[in-house]
């Protein structure tokens, strides 16, 4: 799901997965039918770039389940 950020940010709902042979997968919201303000990133623009090397950080995503986890935990404890 954290990967989907790359193709929601270049208004792509809807990828096949390159690790899995014949599977895809999607965002899980409904269809976006409302205009938006801001325009989508350019796939392969330096933005697009960036968001991807951020997303894709071998740091980030190994601490990413602690950071999940925190978030749940402190909304549960403080609700």
């Amino acid at each position: 799901m954290w990967l989907g950020v790359i193709h929601h940010a270049v208004n792509e709902h809807q990828w096949i997965l390159l690790y899995r042979i014949g599977s895809k997968s999607s965002c899980m919201h409904g269809p976006l039918t409302e205009e938006r303000e801001k325009g989508w990133l350019e796939a392969g623009s330096p933005a697009h770039a960036a968001l991807r090397d951020i997303v894709k950080d071998k740091r980030l995503l190994k601490k990413f389940p602690y950071y999940s986890n925190c978030r749940f935990v402190c909304c549960w404890f403080f609700s």
